[in-house]
């Protein structure tokens, strides 16, 4: 049998030794499992009693009790682990606790911190070497530590430091394939990376610069706009400065892309779901047609008119709003024409652009909208806000 006992903690808490794995987090409980994680990050030096308390028991009444039955309890639950039984899994210093270092332990955030530091030695762009030992990185990171639902600060604090080691060396990875042209590898590694760290902005770019590179235009455009709403709808905010500069380069590299004729160029145009029903679009692109119909309204003595629509789930914490916002979606643009667009600039909120020639007529669709909002949620505490404005360039541009 091996002697080596190999611990995952990133994305849970595991111990494998010779093929069998145990999961630590469904064997013990919460106390327990805390206990054991200041060991493991402690494992190289003894962990001395009063840390230990002042880390688990700093409110207890008879903290050294607590200590000594957790010790107690979770050597016998260690023990009772079939590849741990006889041994001595925690030993008792003169200077505290710590776990037996006459067995081989390999920890994965031990091993992931001698890697990140074997590669942040040299220049910031990584060489083939480091690649590899960047590999190694993302092998070993799987997420975050396992945190109970009360665990503890100094646990949350070793999560970002490690996220933030991971983070950063996917970034200096992906901009190294992306010199090397290895755009196919890189956009794999960063679609992997964005299923741990579904909201690093860093990660989504080089995935879409890899799109780009590949002149995937259609598909970098669809993911422009389905990740813009994700993060509006999730963080409240839309996509940074560099995603509009990305956004432009594929617009403007697409329309070099291929030549058409013009059969094909009226199927796609056509191609449109022609439901009388509004345009829904990302805030990007809802920018473009503003000032493209505002610019023709002024030639065509037509009117526009902004309308703001903001949703809340009648407590009026727009932080923790309920709405269902799908379905808000859908009611809304089944309200409006199909020459009318809207886009959604916040968690809660809707932004409308309609064309009406008096400011009488907004508050007509205002109004439509509204009775069919609280008609269908009439039995939720749903409330509906907005505001109009008439729809005007900036001159001074």
């Amino acid at each position: 049998m091996s002697e080596t006992y190999y611990v995952k903690t990133f994305g849970g808490l595991e111990i494998t030794n010779d093929n069998v794995t145990v999961n630590i987090v469904e064997l013990f409980g919460k106390q327990l499992v805390n206990l054991l994680q200041v060991l493991l990050f402690h494992s190289e030096k003894p962990v001395q009693k009063d840390e230990l308390i002042d880390i688990l028991w700093p409110e207890s009444k008879n903290p050294s009790s607590a200590l000594k039955f957790s010790i107690f309890r979770l050597r016998s639950e260690l023990n009772e682990i079939d590849f741990f039984k006889d041994k001595e899994v925690i030993v008792t210093t003169r200077k505290g606790y710590i776990l037996n270092p006459n067995l081989d332990w390999n920890i994965d955030f031990v091993e992931l911190q001698k890697a990140y530091n074997q590669i942040n030695e040299g220049a910031e762009l990584l060489d083939e070497k480091e690649f590899k030992i960047a590999r190694k990185i993302f092998r070993l990171y799987q997420g975050r530590f396992y945190a109970s639902p009360s665990q503890l600060h100094w646990i949350l604090q070793k999560q970002e430091v490690f996220r933030q080691m991971y983070v950063k060396t996917m970034m200096r990875t992906s901009c190294y394939l992306y010199t090397q042209k290895r755009y196919d590898e890189m956009m794999l590694m960063n679609y992997q990376a964005v299923l741990i760290e579904p909201f690093n902005e860093g990660l989504h770019y080089y995935y879409m610069k890899g799109l780009v590179a590949t002149r995937n235009y259609r598909e970098a455009l669809k993911y422009y706009d389905e990740l813009n709403d994700i993060f509006l709808s999730e963080l409240g905010t839309g996509l940074s400065k560099r995603f509009k500069q990305l956004y432009d380069i594929i617009i403007a590299d697409h329309a070099k892309e291929e030549n058409k004729d013009m059969e094909t160029i009226m199927r796609e145009l056509s191609n449109r779901d022609q439901q009388n029903q509004g345009f829904f679009c990302s805030y990007e692109i809802f920018k473009y047609f503003y000032e493209l119909l505002l610019k023709m309204s002024v030639r065509n003595e037509q009117n526009y008119y902004l309308i703001m629509l903001q949703f809340s789930d009648g407590t009026l914490d727009y932080e923790k709003v309920g709405v269902d916002f799908d379905r808000v979606k859908r009611l809304v643009s089944s309200c409006l024409r199909s020459n009318d667009l809207f886009t959604r600039t916040s968690e809660t909120q809707l932004l409308l652009l309609v064309d009406c020639q008096t400011e009488e007529n907004a508050h007509l669709i205002i109004q439509r909208i509204s009775n069919k909002f609280y008609s269908i949620f009439r039995k939720k505490n749903y409330r509906m806000n907005y505001s109009v404005h008439k729809a005007e360039l900036d001159r001074n541009r």
